[in-house]
């Protein structure tokens, strides 16, 4: 009685497996509608057809049939073959061993399928197999796949000045800075950008994502030393759409990353992160990011001090390679094939010695901009914000800037008055401008009231002239005013 539908669901695998042939992959283009050809032409992701032709054992794939299996309760053939990622066939040869062994109870038919339960004996060794690892997602592959797929899709990309325009089109980047990226770029190792607060350094950095225009597969996990380490991070790893035709559904094509940490950033972080209850292992943030980027902003205010991140990630950087522990104290080696950005407004002698510096090949300074530039930054974020600006805003804005500011021109400062400027007018019901009305109130919201001062200094300045006999002093004195200085006095010297 069983023959016949035993018959139809081989048949219907087979028709599967012949829909699942490779196609020509294409790739997805993060600049254009277009698609382009993955790089990593010779690494092998179809889908594998016969259990010869999985790169873990058979046994891991029966443990998690039977996890999966004891986890729902009733299933079918082919839902447990979408839960773990297997093709049909395979799952269907695991099927006929367990229901051999009487540890399947099969109920019913579903259309060409399968329902089927555990048996009694099938739960105590469903459970056997839970107490070594409650994982029963996605099927893994082996470490070694792992390892091959991460060299061969390392980035071979060289940009040229204008592809880092492109990438930067958003901002407004001095000529000089691109000719620095460029060149940072092709060499593919770590960059450091220092500079003063507000200068940009996070935004170049994050934009550099943008020049890749290929994309990449991701394991959902790895089997190593029998363990199960999950890689895929949706929250990391952005999905292209639709999927390449036949990818083996253990990996998963993905734009490259870019992963992000600031001031949280632990030295846990860094390491197999190992779920006591589950079992199972999750992969550290640099591990996440192989094939990509990462970004470590704030560097040296974070949780981890500079000795300690550099101490740790000082041979990776070297020699690419990183190796991390599991809890039974095996050593796993794991590819650090990722471009490392540094973000930080501290000197960089504070952060580190030479022996450190000596890896992180490319330094690149940020500092404060043009007043041409900073005009040009003015009118992007007057744009972006709806704020209205009159002939003489951008004058006065950078007059006060550099009254309140001894290093120069910040290019976040046309976007954080601008935000100021917009949130009273949307208070007092008016409409935006950086005019006489709403400028001296957003620098005194933005810089606190004892540089409000400062502020009305620098617009009357602006208006008279620096023959303004009052100015000098009224710089003086606002220099040593008191953190909480009273209404009355602050009114008299704007006054003056």
């Amino acid at each position: 009685s069983n023959d016949a539908p035993r018959t139809m669901l081989l048949e219907r695998c087979s028709s599967n497996d012949a829909r699942q042939d490779i196609r020509p992959i294409r790739t997805f283009q993060p600049h254009a509608d277009e698609f382009c050809t993955m790089s990593s032409a010779d690494l092998d992701i179809s889908t594998p057809k016969s259990v010869e032709s999985l790169d873990i054992p058979l046994s891991v794939v029966t443990e998690l049939f039977l996890r999966r299996t004891f986890v729902e309760d009733t299933v079918t053939i082919t839902g447990i073959a979408d839960a773990i990622g297997i093709n049909g066939s395979i799952v269907y040869s695991v099927f006929e061993q367990l229901r051999n062994r009487k540890l399947l109870d099969v109920k019913t038919m579903q259309g060409n399928d399968y329902v089927f339960g555990l048996t009694d004996m099938g739960r105590e060794f469903a459970k056997e197999a839970m107490l070594k690892c409650q994982y029963s997602g996605v099927a893994p592959v082996a470490l070694e796949s792992y390892v091959a797929a991460v060299k061969l899709q390392k980035s071979g990309l060289k940009v040229d000045r204008n592809s880092m325009a492109a990438a930067m089109s958003d901002l407004v980047v001095a000529p000089e800075m691109l000719d620095e990226l460029g060149p940072a770029f092709n060499s593919q190792h770590s960059i450091f950008f220092y500079g003063p607060a507000g200068t940009g350094k996070t935004s170049l950095a994050e934009r550099l994502i943008r020049l890749f225009n290929d994309w990449i597969v991701v394991p959902r996990s790895v089997l190593a030393d029998g363990q199960f380490m999950v890689i895929f991070d949706p929250t990391i790893h952005e999905a292209i759409t639709p999927q390449p035709e036949g990818l083996d559904r253990r990996w998963v094509a993905c734009k490259r990353p870019l992963v992000t940490v600031g001031g949280e950033l632990e030295a846990s972080a860094l390491t197999l992160q190992y779920d006591p209850v589950g079992r199972v292992y999750t992969a550290p943030l640099h591990v996440k990011a192989n094939n990509g980027m990462m970004l470590i902003d704030d560097f040296g205010r974070q949780v981890l001090t500079p000795q300690q991140l550099l101490n740790r990630w000082i041979y990776p950087l070297s020699k690419r390679t990183d190796y991390l522990s599991l809890a039974n104290g095996t050593k796993i080696g794991l590819p650090f094939e990722l471009m490392v950005a540094f973000s930080t407004n501290m000197a960089p002698e504070d952060l580190g010695d030479e022996a450190f510096f000596r890896r992180i090949q490319n330094k690149v300074y940020v500092g404060p901009v043009t007043a041409e530039m900073f005009d040009r930054i003015l009118t992007l974020a007057s744009n972006h914000s709806g704020v209205a600006l009159t002939d003489t805003s951008a004058d006065r804005l950078r007059t006060l800037c550099l009254e309140r500011d001894a290093i120069g021109l910040r290019a976040n400062y046309p976007w954080d008055l601008c935000k100021m400027a917009k949130s009273i007018a949307e208070y007092e019901g008016r409409p935006a401008a950086l005019d006489d009305y709403f400028l001296p109130r957003a620098a005194k919201l933005y810089w606190g009231a004892a540089n409000a001062v400062m502020s009305a200094a620098a617009l009357t300045a602006s208006t008279t002239g620096p023959a303004h006999a009052s100015q000098p002093r009224l710089s003086a004195a606002a220099s040593v005013l008191s953190e909480s200085p009273t209404e009355e006095f602050l009114m008299e010297m704007v006054k003056a």
